[in-house]
């Protein structure tokens, strides 16, 4: 791609033609490969490296690599979380991209994002192929079609988006302009700040909340210092969000930030109860209630 403005030429800036032709033709020919080589780069720097640090080993895949596999197709997604209405990807399954690396199912699939947005997904879940669940895809931006720009912002989802097909999709994560893909042990393992106690029972409203929280609020915000991302205030240091806000308030914060407080650059965005109902929303209360006493740390 040439930039605006620019015009290709036979003959090089601060150069005059000779009257000879065969020294004319040589400048004409090294003008061409000149433009040519410039060109290459260009497009070589729009193509973009994936690192995936799976099963004990990291491997980096290009975008072309990625577009060549036998696996590849297009999907189209009706109800894109990235974009208003439908959009349609080039993909790879995910599961076929990390299932062959070693990915284990009890692990967490650890997102980086180049915006420092970091998603944790359950392992079982990143690898499920049975249509009967949602199913993860890596889509892949190619630089000869480039998706359009995010909107309100300068840039696409690109270069690689983690989009899913099946039921309940919509409640899985949907990362965007991913840097890298990492295996780790899950986040409670990792950090015992967002552990709850033993007498948590298995179907309570706080751990439930605590799932929540791993995959709907960690992304953006640490509690009590644990945590990869820090996009957004730490929920636990230095006081706790229920200490400082009402029930109701976090409640409707949770729902969609403007209603509560808005500002410039606010990346927080808003909920529908397809994605978190009100239950959802009050187990997650409920959990960083509990995790403001201190109990269980």
């Amino acid at each position: 791609m040439v930039r605006p403005g620019w015009r290709a030429s036979a003959s090089l800036p601060g150069l005059r033609l000779s009257g000879n032709r065969d020294v004319n033709r040589h400048i004409s020919c090294v003008a061409a490969a000149c433009l040519v080589f410039i060109l290459a780069g260009l497009n070589a720097a729009s193509a973009a490296i994936l690192m995936v640090s799976v099963g004990g080993q990291t491997v980096s895949y290009t975008t072309g690599q990625l577009l060549s596999r036998s696996d590849v197709t297009t999907i189209t997604i009706d109800k894109d979380l990235s974009y208003p209405g439908s959009m349609t990807y080039t993909v790879v399954p995910l599961a076929a991209v990390i299932g062959p690396l070693g990915m284990k199912a009890a692990d967490t699939l650890q997102v980086q994002a180049l915006d420092g947005y970091v998603a944790e997904l359950p392992g079982d879940s990143v690898l499920n192929v049975s249509r009967s669940k949602p199913i993860a895809y890596l889509a892949i931006e190619s630089p000869a079609s480039p998706w359009p720009n995010l909107p309100g912002q300068s840039s696409s989802a690109g270069p690689f988006v983690i989009v899913w097909t099946g039921p309940n999709a919509v409640r899985q994560q949907w990362p965007y302009q991913i840097a890298s893909l990492t295996e780790a042990p899950p986040a409670v393992q990792r950090w015992p700040q967002l552990a709850v106690g033993p007498e948590i029972g298995t179907k309570d409203p706080i751990r439930h909340g605590q799932t929540l929280f791993v995959s709907y609020c960690f992304v953006c915000h640490q509690l009590s210092g644990a945590g990869a991302s820090n996009i957004g205030p730490d929920l636990g240091l230095p006081m706790p969000a229920t200490q400082y806000f009402q029930p109701a308030a976090l409640a409707k914060l949770i729902r969609d930030p403007a209603l509560v407080r808005d500002w410039p650059g606010r990346r927080m965005p808003p909920f529908p109860k397809s994605i978190l109902s009100d239950r959802d929303i009050s187990d997650i209360i409920a959990y960083l209630t509990y995790k403001a006493g201190g109990a269980g740390q």
